[in-house]
C-alpha cells in the first residue's frame, strides 16, 4: 500500500527524470505530507469537541495548515517538487509556533516544555520534508524568534514569578533547538555528502561499465577478425592446392618435352646424314629434278602483359612452334620431291601416277586444313589461306605432270632411307609441336596474364618451278633442308634448357608452395588461438 501511495503521489513521468539528489527526498516528503495532513485532519474535531462547538484561534489555525498540507500534496502530484517541501516547512513550522501560542497551560512554570518537545519533532520532519538545508536552518531561526517571543508575551507572568526559572527555561529553550537545528543541519549535510559520493561512484561504476561495454564489442570484432583470418587461411590452403596441380602437370609436360627434345636431337642427326648421301647421289646424276620452293614470307606474332621471363620464353616457344609448321610443310615437299625422283626411275606412267598421288594427299592435306580453318574461326583465316595456296599446288603440279620427262636411277635405295628418315623426322617435329603447344597452354593457364592474342596474318606463297635438268638446284634444296634441320636442332635446344630451366622454377615453386602451405597452417592456428582467447575473455567478461 505504501507503494502504491507514493507511485500516485509521485508519477513516473515527472520523477524519471528529477534529480538524482531530490529524488531519495522526495518519498520521505509524500509520506510526512500525508501523515501530518491526517493528523490536522483528526484533531480537528477532537478540537472542536474541547472547545464545545466554538470556535476558537487553533481550531482556525488548524484549518490553516489543513489547506497549506494539502495543497503540498497537490504541488507534489503536479510535479512542483520544491514549492511542495517549501509549503510543508511552512506547515511544520507553523504547526510549532500555533502549538507555542494557542495552546492551553496550566500555569505550571515547566508548561514551555511541552511546546520545546513538540517543536523539536517538527524539526526532525522539517530535516525529512526539506530538499535545501537553508529550510532547516529558517525553521530554526523562526522557532527561536518565536520562543523568545514568548516569553515576553503569554510566559511574562511566570518571568515576574521567578525570574531564574523562566529565564533558565528560556535559555534552555534556545540552546536545545539551535543544537538541534546544527545537528540535524549537520546530518542533512553528510546525508549529501554520502548521496554525492555514491553518485560520483555511480559515475566512474557508469564510465567503467561503458568501457567493459566497448571492450566487448572490440572483443566481439576481434573474433570476427579472428574468423576472417580462419577463413583467408582456409582459402589460400585451396589456392595452394591448385597451384600444386598446375604445377605437378607442368613438371611433367617439361619431363616429356625433355625427353622428346632428346629424341629430335637423335632423328635430326639421322636425317642430316641421309640427306648428305642423298645430295651426294643427285650431284652425280645427269638428269634434273623437278624443284618445288616454297617459301614463308612473314610470321607474325602480338603478345602482350606477360612479364618476366616466363614471357620471353613463351614468345619464344610461338616462334619455334610456327617454324616448326614451317618445317613441316618443307620437310613434305622435300618428301614430295623425293617420291618424284624414286618413282621417276620406275618410268613416266609410274611417275605422273605418282604426281596425281601426291596431288591427291596435297587436296587431302587442304581439305584437312580447312575443316581446321572452319573450327577455328575467325582465327583459323591464316589456315584458310594456306588451304587455298596447297589447293593451287595440287592443281599446279597436276598441269605440270606432262613435263616430266626424264628419269633418276642408281638412288632407289638412298632415296627410300630418306623418305623413312624423312617420315620419322616429320613425325617427330608434329610431336614436339604438341608438346610445346601443350606447354604453352599450361604457362598461359598458371601466368594468367595473357588477355589477348593476335595471331598476325599468314602468308604462304607457294611457287612451283619447272622442273629443270639441273642437278644443282635439287642440291640447293638439300642445303637448304640441311640449314633448316641445323636451325631446328637449335631451336630444340632452346627448347630444352627452356625445359631444364622450367623444371628448375618448378621445383622452387613447389619449394614456394610448401612455404605458403606451412605458413598458412600458423595462420589457421593463430585464428583460432585467437578467437578461442576472445571467447574466454568475453566469457570472463560476462561473468
Amino acid at each position: 500500500m505504501k507503494g502504491n501511495l507514493i507511485r500516485f503521489l509521485l508519477p513516473e513521468a515527472q520523477y524519471a527524470s528529477t534529480d538524482f539528489r531530490v529524488k531519495k527526498q522526495l518519498p520521505f516528503l509524500a509520506l510526512t505530507s500525508v501523515v501530518l495532513l491526517s493528523v490536522f485532519i483528526l484533531l480537528e474535531p477532537v478540537a472542536l469537541l474541547s472547545s464545545r462547538g466554538k470556535v476558537n484561534l487553533f481550531e482556525l489555525l488548524l484549518l490553516i495548515l489543513i489547506g497549506l498540507a494539502a495543497c503540498a500534496l497537490v504541488a507534489l502530484r503536479k510535479g512542483k517538487y520544491s514549492e511542495a517541501s517549501w509549503m510543508m516547512s511552512a506547515t511544520l513550522l507553523g504547526s510549532s509556533l500555533a502549538t507555542l501560542f494557542t495552546m492551553p497551560y496550566s500555569g505550571s512554570p515547566f508548561d514551555p516544555y511541552r511546546p520545546f518537545a513538540f517543536s523539536a519533532v517538527m524539526a526532525a520532519c522539517t530535516m525529512l520534508v526539506s530538499l535545501k538545508r537553508i529550510q532547516i536552518r529558517l525553521y530554526g531561526i523562526a522557532w527561536i524568534s518565536g520562543w523568545v517571543l514568548s516569553f515576553a508575551t503569554i510566559f511574562r507572568d511566570r518571568f515576574e514569578a521567578d525570574i531564574s526559572l523562566t529565564a533558565a527555561i528560556l535559555l534552555a529553550g534556545v540552546l536545545g533547538v539551535t543544537v538541534e537545528i546544527i545537528v540535524l543541519d549537520q546530518v542533512r549535510k553528510l546525508s549529501d555528502n554520502l548521496l554525492e559520493t555514491a553518485l560520483d561512484e555511480t559515475r566512474k561504476a557508469t564510465a567503467a561499465l561503458n568501457q567493459i561495454n566497448a571492450l566487448l564489442a572490440e572483443t566481439a570484432a576481434g573474433m570476427e577478425i579472428g574468423a576472417q583470418i580462419q577463413r583467408a587461411a582456409d582459402s589460400l590452403v585451396k589456392s595452394v592446392e591448385s597451384v600444386t596441380t598446375i604445377q605437378n602437370y607442368l613438371g611433367t609436360s617439361s619431363e616429356s618435352l625433355l625427353k622428346e627434345s632428346g629424341n629430335f636431337a637423335q632423328t635430326s642427326s639421322a636425317v642430316t646424314t641421309s640427306i648428305e648421301t642423298m645430295k651426294k647421289n643427285l650431284e652425280e646424276q645427269s638428269s634434273a629434278i623437278t624443284q618445288t620452293s616454297a617459301a614463308i614470307t612473314q610470321i607474325s606474332t602480338n603478345l602482350q602483359n606477360i612479364s618476366g621471363i616466363a614471357t620471353k620464353r613463351r614468345v619464344s616457344l610461338a616462334d619455334i612452334a610456327k617454324s616448326n609448321t614451317a618445317q613441316r610443310d618443307l620437310v613434305q615437299n622435300l618428301l614430295a620431291s623425293v617420291e618424284l625422283v624414286q618413282k621417276s626411275s620406275e618410268g613416266i606412267a609410274l611417275f605422273v601416277h605418282t604426281v596425281e598421288d601426291i596431288a591427291s594427299r596435297t587436296g587431302l592435306l587442304s581439305m584437312n586444313a580447312s575443316i581446321e580453318a572452319a573450327r577455328a574461326g575467325s582465327a583459323g583465316k591464316g589456315f584458310s589461306i594456306i588451304a587455298q595456296e596447297i589447293r593451287a599446288l595440287s592443281e599446279e603440279t597436276r598441269k605440270n605432270a606432262g613435263t616430266i620427262k626424264q628419269l633418276l636411277d642408281n638412288n632407289e635405295t638412298t632415296v627410300a632411307s630418306t623418305v623413312q628418315m624423312t617420315q620419322e623426322f616429320a613425325g617427330y617435329i608434329e610431336k614436339s609441336s604438341q608438346e610445346m603447344k601443350d606447354l604453352v597452354d599450361s604457362i598461359d593457364e598458371i601466368l594468367r596474364g595473357v588477355t589477348e592474342m593476335d595471331i598476325g596474318t599468314r602468308e604462304v606463297m607457294n611457287a612451283v618451278q619447272e622442273i629443270v635438268e639441273s642437278g644443282s638446284q635439287s642440291s640447293e634444296l638439300v642445303n637448304t633442308v640441311v640449314k633448316n634441320v641445323g636451325f631446328q636442332r637449335q631451336g630444340f635446344e632452346i627448347i630444352a634448357r627452356f625445359s631444364r630451366e622450367l623444371h628448375e622454377r618448378i621445383i622452387s615453386l613447389q619449394q614456394a608452395v610448401d612455404n605458403i602451405r606451412g605458413v598458412s597452417a600458423e595462420i589457421a592456428q593463430a585464428g583460432a588461438h585467437n578467437t578461442t582467447q576472445v571467447q574466454k575473455i568475453q566469457k570472463h567478461l560476462e561473468g
